[in-house]
């Protein structure tokens, strides 16, 4: 008869209290014993070392390591609750393993120090739920989290040098933060991480980094407080371009210092990683910005800090919000291109560039213009001291506008054209 290990501890309990005495749980310990490749199932009291139940409680700790000749899947075909589970092929050449949901089959993470470590190509498949905070890892060797994560905790990248791979997409909507203290968490699917869910790369000495890997992602701000410079934000493939969304909600501010060779914002390979700022909210990101792809802010602050303030996207598009370097000297570079966007139905109209010294005399500076300006005045820019009398190129101009330099003392504005103008809607 198949049993788990809930059910038997329970039985033992009861039989403990009838006869006036305390009962001790049976072993939580389990080691998958069944050297069979193809589907197996975990529900099978005989597939594991004790053979007396299968594991099914927040007290399980499980072991997945055989000697698979083949590949292996393993299917929970109900809810399954362990507090860890290690899935990593001992063999020599290994094959892949799969925790897969088969019949209705989720995985629960429950209990204090909640993980699961995958490691050697070894990928959970199934649904997971969250009932504490959990460590995901890689182990030994590159492993994959595919299915979905779903509960009110945080999940964080264990201590492994490997690459864990998070690949659950939209499917993943677990309500705290993701923390990346050590290693590489690498995304395998759009918005694997929740726009929810704050990226937290706090840590001590040891690099760590997030490789978007081609996709892209929304997250709701992105930190660390702790350890040192060395946390990355890369996108890492060849092919692919990233954009990576930080969408901080109102009143609320988040700062990412990383800096260095091993540290801040960059491609990470060939293909460009694209920044947007979101939401009201302000992200700080006063580390190194290497990435080439577009910066766009539409809405709160985008703070470039004052002293790695540089960019290096050649595209730069100031839809809403604000574009800050906490007065620090600015250049805008000839090999960049900046696009404001007007749009009277948007508070302010448009984006804010924020300097000290601001030097606009490369500048190339082109509109996108969204209804009807009417004769408004519409604040581009503000700066402390201004080199240069006017942008070197200005293209798609709305017809009848004009630029001011000097807009009341220290101001780049726009004044659009009289009321009652057509203006060219792009």
């Amino acid at each position: 008869m198949q049993r788990t290990r809930f059910h038997s501890a329970c039985a033992a309990a009861a039989v403990a209290a009838l006869c006036g005495a305390t009962a001790s749980a049976p072993a939580a310990t389990f080691n998958w014993t069944n050297g069979a490749s193809g589907i197996q199932s975990w529900d099978v009291d005989s597939n594991w070392d004790p053979p007396t139940g299968f594991p099914n409680a927040s007290d399980a700790t499980v072991t997945v390591q055989p000697n698979a000749s083949a590949a292996l899947t393993i299917q929970l075909n109900q809810t399954i609750t362990v507090n860890t589970l290690t899935v990593n092929d001992s063999a020599t050449t290994y094959y892949p393993i799969d925790i897969a949901a088969g019949t209705d089959g989720k995985l629960r993470l429950d209990g204090p120090n909640a993980a699961i470590t995958v490691g050697r190509g070894a990928v959970v498949s199934a649904p997971i739920e969250l009932l504490a905070d959990a460590t995901l890892d890689a182990g030994t060797g590159n492993g994959t989290i595919s299915g979905g994560i779903s509960g009110a905790f945080s999940i964080a990248k264990g201590a492994g040098s490997a690459a864990l791979t998070l690949a659950g997409g939209t499917n993943n909507t677990y309500g705290g933060q993701t923390e990346i203290p050590n290693g590489t968490l690498v995304l395998g699917a759009d918005n694997s991480i929740p726009d929810t869910s704050v990226v937290d790369m706090s840590a001590g000495p040891n690099t760590r980094a997030l490789s978007l890997n081609g996709f892209n992602t929304t997250m709701a701000g992105l930190t660390y407080s702790t350890g040192n410079a060395q946390a990355t934000v890369r996108n890492n493939h060849a092919t692919r371009a990233s954009t990576l969304t930080i969408r901080v909600a109102p009143s609320t501010s988040y700062t990412f210092p990383g800096s260095g060779t091993s540290g801040g914002i960059k491609d990470g390979s060939t293909a460009a990683l694209n920044l947007v700022k979101d939401g009201e909210g302000t992200q700080i990101i006063s580390g190194t910005k290497t990435y080439t792809g577009f910066t766009t802010v539409k809405a709160g602050i985008l703070d470039l800090g004052s002293t790695y303030n540089s960019l290096a996207s050649t595209q730069i598009n100031l839809e809403g919000g604000i574009l800050d370097v906490d007065g620090a000297p600015y250049t805008m570079a000839a090999a960049q291109t900046y696009q404001w966007t007007l749009n009277p139905a948007r508070a302010g109209g448009t984006g804010l560039l924020k300097a000290g010294s601001l030097d606009i005399s490369a500048g190339n500076v082109t509109f996108e213009t969204v209804g009807w300006l009417g004769g408004a005045t519409y604040v581009l820019a503000e700066y402390t001291n201004l080199t240069g009398s006017a942008f070197a190129t200005v293209s798609n101009l709305p017809a009848g506008a004009a630029l001011v330099y000097d807009h009341e003392g220290n101001k780049i504005a726009l004044i659009g054209p009289p009321t009652g103008a057509v203006v060219v809607i792009r």
